[in-house]
């Protein structure tokens, strides 16, 4: 009751929940927190604010005065955190050009990236699809598969040059947060490789 959250979006106060159980365990370890806060449970506390905060957005926590320990140590003075929302969960498209106008160099790695994780389970489904009807699977790294979170990923290289393709995401697709992917509507996105670059030759 004396911890809040402040929104500059939002002009009251907005309580907070208190997250317990799997979801708990879950975040902390996450955080690497897990193994102390097994230990010392009454020391690591999960909130949530009440209400949903726009992305991009300042925000604060409160600490208010009347918080106690379970001994009624009680805090005295107020404490606030100031913090940023993240941004909305989005995909980026990249790949080698000649110029901003050019289409993609077909030695290169198409690559997609994410400003959130994505589970490892839906990273797996995305495709990249050609014209020919020739589907590749996407390259994820070994540290992503250990860790079942996903950042980004490339395609196999070298592709058919002066060709199209199609950058296809699940239907479903949500970050490790359960939100969904703001900029959905842009995939499948078409992309296409340019020709093959002249072979550079060398005196022996």
């Amino acid at each position: 009751q004396y911890v809040w959250c402040e929104s500059s979006a939002v002009g009251e106060q907005i309580p907070v929940n208190i997250i317990e159980g799997d979801e708990r365990t879950k975040i902390l370890t996450h955080f690497g927190w897990g193994k102390e806060a097994t230990e010392h449970p009454a020391q690591y506390w999960v909130l949530q604010c009440q209400q949903r905060l726009s992305p991009n957005t300042a925000f604060k926590l409160v600490y208010g005065q009347g918080v106690a320990t379970p001994t009624n140590i009680t805090n005295n003075i107020q404490k606030v955190f100031n913090y940023t929302v993240r941004e909305e969960f989005k995909a980026n498209f990249s790949c080698v050009r000649e110029n901003a106008q050019a289409a993609c160099m077909p030695l290169e790695s198409m690559r997609l990236n994410f400003n959130a994780m994505l589970p490892l389970a839906l990273a797996e489904q995305i495709v990249l699809k050609g014209s020919n009807g020739q589907t590749y699977q996407p390259i994820i790294s070994d540290n992503d598969r250990q860790s079942g979170l996903v950042y980004g990923l490339s395609f196999p290289k070298p592709l058919p040059e002066e060709s199209t393709f199609q950058v296809v995401l699940p239907a479903d697709i949500q970050d490790d947060s359960g939100r969904k992917l703001a900029n959905a509507d842009q995939f499948p996105l078409n992309v296409a490789t340019a020709e093959m670059p002249p072979l550079a030759k060398f005196a022996a």
